[in-house]
């Protein structure tokens, strides 16, 4: 009997480690389509009048409140924080507000935000260099004709 009780402990934890492993591309999956729509809807708000530095300011305003109540009502999470994640988060601050500042700037002036966007996202090769250096993140040909795979995609996308 604890034969069997052990072997299908084992194969529950074997299902909930490979839906685990699979849990981020869901949660990847959803936030494509939360940017998508959220992009648009930047553009669309840039359209009607709406500044860069007003856009960014109440994007962040409801993004802290709704964030705020979450973490309120959340069992799990909480305010309190300690000096170096604070620094780290004031860093973070910073560059993202100089990121989405100048990100919402480029959208108002282009007439397609999907250029902007292809742009901006070769951040990722940015965060893959990085993360070879300072994670320790494997780095091999495929990886690297990925990269060049994603420039030229952009330089294509700016060609008239």
């Amino acid at each position: 009997m604890d034969a069997r009780k052990k072997l299908r402990r084992r194969k529950d934890n074997n299902l909930k480690r490979g839906k685990m492993k699979m849990e981020w591309f869901t949660y990847a999956l959803i936030s494509l389509v939360a940017f998508g729509i959220m992009f648009t809807l930047i553009k669309y708000g840039l359209n009607k009048g709406i500044t860069s530095e007003g856009m960014l300011f109440y994007q962040f305003l409801f993004t802290s409140l709704i964030i705020g109540a979450v973490l309120i009502f959340s069992s799990k999470n909480s305010f309190s924080i300690n000096k170096i994640q604070l620094i780290i988060l004031i860093g973070i601050g910073i560059i993202s507000v100089v990121a989405n500042l100048f990100l919402f700037k480029s959208m108002n002036l282009s007439a397609n935000p999907g250029y902007v966007l292809a742009i901006t996202n070769l951040n990722t090769i940015l965060v893959l260099v990085a993360s070879f250096f300072i994670f320790g993140a494997k780095f091999d040909l495929i990886k690297l004709t990925g990269v060049v795979l994603a420039v030229m995609g952009v330089i294509l996308m700016g060609l008239k």
